[in-house]
């Protein structure tokens, strides 16, 4: 999207929050929607999905047997109907039943060649270990390296021989390590950065050789941008609000999709990307894009050079009933205009959500009553639209 299509939106979002959520045409046009059961169990906030060639990996811990699993699913034949292999258990990573909001946080990474995990196994109550799962795509077995004198990573980018550069925060500084399989931490570069206290989910952006990550800190109450070097890291305040917030790059611009609570908004900021330039001398611009309530995760996405916006929420209709759906924005062929699709909708809470775009197929890892659903969301009508 180029600055004179950002303008242009900006009216049609003004009518949507003055009319507090953008026309519905769902009647009108129903997009071809699969759902799959992915788990059954009791299942933590912190999962993900990832695509790699024609699979999906997607990553869970499970709270009854305090592990963290795998489970794939091959999209080739059909991409509304995954196909989904046995679930695999990595590894128990908590001692204790007594959970917090960073049980089973991890990192998923692949490459052409390997594919890593990276996560923290509370081993006891002041005992953490790093561990880094590592292996090729041929090989059915994981390695496993541990390292104990290192905390939860908060962003990390595998390299072509199999390393990894991670950045974890340690006391008051952010610290960039290179990690090698049987070998010892090489650290890269630090920053001061304070007592740093990660809330909700990191969104790392990546294209060529420069890559960052986005993280919300709840001490300082700000959402950051932190730029690793070959042997620097920049720390970049960027907004007053965010631990709700999806990063990610689209068409040579860097966009940070977020929701303010204190005004019950989701909010657009973009900039051009020029990883040469330093943090201080770029500017975001902002934009309203609807208001909703009760949002707990993002997505933002590009079809056919038009932006697609995914959040949940709650709803209440004129009898002051609440509901709950996943609601995409997308805009019409012609006009600009949003309309707004509730993709699943019901009475009990989502939780939260992750999202990827494959070709026509929007998939959705959405989370209801602590269990999983694999929703996969045909778009070709909305290339069609009139």
């Amino acid at each position: 999207m180029n600055r004179t299509t950002a303008f242009l939106f900006l009216p049609v979002t003004t009518l949507c929050l003055l009319l507090g959520s953008c026309f519905s045409r769902s009647d009108r046009q129903k997009l071809e929607i699969r759902e799959t059961p992915v788990s059954d169990r009791s299942v933590g906030l912190n999962f993900s999905m990832h695509l790699q060639d024609t699979q999906l990996y997607m990553i869970y811990p499970s709270v009854d047997a305090l592990s963290l699993n795998l489970i794939s699913a091959d999209i080739a034949p059909d991409p509304l109907r995954p196909s989904l292999e046995e679930t695999k258990y990595l590894d128990r990573i908590s001692y204790s039943p007594d959970i917090g909001e960073d049980f089973g946080r991890h990192l998923f990474l692949a490459d052409d060649r390997f594919y890593h995990i990276l996560y923290v196994d509370r081993e006891g109550e002041d005992n953490s270990v790093l561990k880094w799962l590592s292996k090729t795509a041929s090989d059915d077995t994981w390695w496993i390296d541990a390292f104990p004198g290192l905390t939860e990573p908060l962003a990390a980018i595998p390299e072509q021989d199999g390393s990894l550069h991670i950045v974890v925060s340690e006391g008051t500084s952010l610290s960039l390590y290179r990690l090698q399989p049987e070998g010892q931490p090489l650290q890269l570069a630090a920053a001061p950065a304070g007592a740093f206290n990660q809330v909700g989910r990191t969104h790392i952006v990546r294209q060529g050789d420069y890559w960052a990550f986005s993280v919300y800190d709840d001490r300082s109450k700000r959402l950051y941008l932190i730029h690793p070097g070959q042997d620097t890291l920049t720390i970049e305040a960027v907004y007053t609000s965010g631990e709700v917030h999806y990063s990610t790059i689209i068409d040579d611009r860097l966009y940070i999709l977020l929701f303010e609570p204190a005004t019950s908004t989701i909010a657009l900021l973009d900039r051009a990307l020029n990883p040469d330039q330093t943090a201080d001398q770029r500017s975001f611009g902002v934009l309203p894009v609807t208001r909703c309530e009760g949002t707990s995760s993002l997505f933002l996405t590009s079809y056919y050079g038009r932006h697609l916006f995914l959040f949940n929420e709650r709803v209440v209709d004129q009898r002051e009933k609440s509901s709950y759906q996943l609601s995409l924005l997308y805009p019409e062929a012609a006009g600009g205009e949003y309309e707004k699709l509730a993709l699943v909708k019901g009475d009990t809470n989502i939780q939260g959500f992750t999202a990827l775009r494959a070709g026509d197929t929007l998939y959705v890892l959405y989370l209801r009553e602590d269990t999983l659903t694999l929703l996969a969301v045909s778009l070709e009508r909305l290339a069609r639209s009139p």
